[in-house]
């Protein structure tokens, strides 16, 4: 299943069909000077729907160039809330064909960029345990991501073609996920991955030829991991208990995958002990990667089952009104949205707008997006000034911002004025 799909067109048909769609919610945009006139102009703007973002880059002040989305189309088909359920095929394209309906657009002329795809699987192992012990993938090791999670890992650096993404979606989405369930996640850096295997636009998701080898690909890179079981309950012998012993150690990987960068006779040690462990594990232990690959096998064989006759329900059409708030329609369990910038800010505790906590997230997370708030609410008396004076002044001029919005609105209010909406 798709999670992250990233796309981008330059073809201003398409560009055109995404403006005019009335769904866009303005968030933010950047201004740059004309070379020979000096004139102001923007350059970028930057758009939202849902959890989805869109970026308009412009050449000049009329003439706009790339139009990029970013987002989960996961997170999408539920409203932006979560990507904790199990979808097959049949809805996976269904949704597709809606998108496009709704803004009008030509899937085969949106490219992608690289994308993620993942599956949430219903394991019968102690789900923390088994991310514990995700040590590497083709010898590139694991890390906690982020770094004081410790019920989610990532393999790798942003420099490798592919990444391989290990965590608990009980622990990270409680209120829509069920118990003990493990996504894997398949994250591709580079595009030329997907276009060695003739995938290249959004459009070519709707084949489930195509998706049939991301399957094979995404089970193949899984084949390739190591993971300590930790139910090996092994006879007291020395050996192979010292065996054990290094094999839940990530220091004792580490220590081989060093190796092979120096020796080229290292791969077969690395090789040899991954295969000895996976033996280990079958005799004295409960097969952990191999009942996994089990699992993941019967999860992709589900995904790609066609229904003849599917009744799913459109893509719901949001209706966005800055600043004031339908009181019949409030959704309470739709993510929190900063009132000023329309950012997700359910990372904070109960709040209203954009706070420290927020910022420090999407500097940490999301850099393009945290630059896109700093290049709007950060005065310039303050831009060469250090970090947390930085994210000091933005959320105060935020706050400001909100305050500045309130009493515009009233202003247009005798105070004892009957209002349809409520101004927050």
């Amino acid at each position: 299943m798709y999670d992250n799909l990233p796309f981008f067109t330059s073809n201003k048909q398409q560009i055109e069909n995404f403006l005019n769609s009335g769904l866009l919610k303005p968030v933010n945009e950047y201004v740059g000077y004309c070379k020979d006139s000096g004139e102001q102009y923007t350059t970028k703007r930057t758009y939202k729907y849902y959890n989805l973002f869109f970026t308009l880059t412009y050449t000049s002040k009329d003439e706009y160039d790339e139009l990029k989305c970013k987002g989960s189309f996961h997170y999408l088909m539920n409203q932006g809330k979560h990507n904790a359920d199990k979808v097959n095929f049949t809805k996976a394209k269904h949704f597709l064909l809606e998108f496009a309906s709704l803004f009008n657009v030509d899937l085969f002329k949106l490219e992608l960029n690289p994308p993620e795809f993942g599956l949430n699987l219903s394991i019968p192992f102690d789900i923390t345990e088994v991310v514990q012990y995700t040590f590497c993938e083709q010898r590139k090791e694991f890390s906690f991501n982020p770094p004081h999670i410790k019920t989610s890992k990532i393999s790798g650096s942003p420099a490798n073609d592919n990444r391989l993404k290990f965590y608990s979606k009980s622990h990270d989405c409680p209120k829509y996920s069920e118990d003990n369930i493990l996504r894997t996640e398949w994250q591709i850096k580079k595009t030329r991955v997907l276009k060695r295997i003739g995938i290249k636009t959004v459009g070519d998701l709707l084949n489930i030829d195509n998706w049939k080898k991301i399957s094979e690909k995404h089970i193949e890179k899984f084949k390739h991991l190591i993971i300590y079981d930790y139910t090996i309950i092994a006879p007291p012998s020395k050996r192979i208990q010292e065996k054990l012993n290094n094999y839940k150690s990530d220091k004792y990987w580490r220590a081989l995958i060093e190796d092979c960068k120096l020796e080229n006779c290292s791969y077969d040690k690395y090789n040899d002990k991954k295969e000895d462990l996976n033996k280990l594990s079958k005799k004295y232990g409960s097969n952990l990667i191999g009942k996994i690959l089990e699992i993941m096998r019967k999860q992709w064989d589900w995904f790609l089952i066609e229904e003849k006759h599917p009744n799913y329900a459109p893509l719901l059409n949001p209706n966005y009104a800055p600043f004031i708030e339908c009181i019949a329609c409030t959704n309470k369990d739709s993510p929190r949205t900063c009132l000023v910038t329309g950012l997700d800010i359910s990372m904070q505790k109960k709040s209203d707008k954009l706070s420290h906590t927020g910022l420090r997230f999407y500097h940490k997370y999301d850099k393009e997006i945290f630059e896109m708030i700093k290049s709007k609410f950060l005065s310039k008396n303050w831009i060469n000034s250090d970090y947390e004076t930085q994210i000091k002044e933005i959320a105060h001029n935020i706050r400001n911002a909100h305050s500045n919005q309130n009493r515009r609105q009233k202003g247009l209010y005798s105070e004892n004025q009957m209002r349809l909406f409520n101004i927050t």
